[in-house]
């Protein structure tokens, strides 16, 4: 019965398209820290809903870790990223906490990607060859937009003071030709290692 009403539930997130997700932590009676991940989307008869997905254990609260739940449980209910066009937190604080640009704050992460305009960035996954080999793709065809929009972010006074000075330094280092090499060289060689990967899961094999 549970099965049935997720599946309900995704397959409407599916037909809306367009969703945002909630995903708040809490202790429960065990004292097992754990995170609800709320989904909210317009459902067909132009109602907005919100609809529980699941609990999660957590083991951290930081924004590495908060990513990779919020990636993996879209993952796993075979969601895409790409149409959730909100975001809210109840450890915000953390998930905005000064870890790296690309890989770690979805909050920057929003940020660099409503300047650029375009859906370019990928999010940069320990775990999985696909998400590593989309994310360097992503740097590497998109290096002087994603300048630009530092650059953006740096003189946005709308910004905090953490990011706006965050930005200039990561902007410089797109400039360093030892990034740029680097990112020409993993880009091809992850490609190969996930064609790889993609092959030796084929069921004939």
């Amino acid at each position: 019965m549970t099965k049935k009403v997720l599946n309900n539930i995704i397959a409407a997130v599916k037909t809306a398209k367009y969703f945002a997700i909630s995903p708040d932590s809490t202790p429960d009676i065990s004292h097992t820290d754990q995170l609800t991940f709320i989904v909210r989307f317009v459902d067909s008869s132009g109602k907005p809903v919100e609809r529980f997905i699941k609990f999660i254990p957590l083991s951290g609260h930081d924004g590495v870790t908060m990513m990779n739940v919020v990636l993996d449980t879209l993952l796993e209910r075979d969601l895409s990223i790409m149409g959730c066009r909100s975001q809210s937190y109840g450890n915000a604080s953390n998930m905005s906490a000064p870890f790296n640009f690309f890989s770690a704050s979805t909050h920057r992460w929003s940020i660099i990607k409503s300047t650029i305009h375009e859906d370019v960035l990928k999010s940069l996954s320990t775990r999985r060859w696909s998400a590593q080999h989309d994310a360097t793709h992503a740097l590497k065809d998109s290096f002087a937009e994603i300048r630009s929009a530092l650059i953006q972010i740096a003189e946005n006074e709308d910004q905090t003071a953490t990011t706006r000075s965050e930005a200039p330094s990561l902007a410089s280092k797109l400039e360093d030709f030892e990034l740029a090499l680097l990112c020409v060289l993993w880009e091809c060689i992850l490609e190969r290692l996930n064609a790889t990967k993609k092959t030796l899961q084929e069921t004939e094999i």
